[in-house]
């Protein structure tokens, strides 16, 4: 009978998430644009100036149909473009 040692999961994550951060750092400067990246970034300013307008402006209410899929992701990334030091689709990225 073949004794198989105990695996310890929690270690395998935390190495396969540090390859993943290696490979993520190494190459997210060469990702190439998709087609509505553009539109997602200008739903995420407008997301950030209804707040900052105190719910005046209302581009981020009916800008296409991104209103229906959430903007939380759109926000951050736009506000991450304000304080990195790369490019706006690179830090997209």
């Amino acid at each position: 009978m073949i004794k198989i040692n105990k695996v310890s999961w929690p270690a395998l994550f935390y190495v396969f998430f540090i390859c993943l951060s290696i490979i993520t750092l190494a190459t997210f400067l060469n990702y190439g644009l998709t087609w509505d990246e553009s539109s997602q970034m200008i739903y995420g300013e407008a997301i950030i100036k209804w707040y900052s307008s105190h719910f005046q402006d209302p581009l981020a209410l009916n800008y296409f149909n991104l209103y229906l899929y959430g903007g939380f992701f759109e926000v951050i990334a736009q506000l991450a473009t304000r304080i990195f030091p790369f490019g706006l689709f690179e830090t997209r990225h």
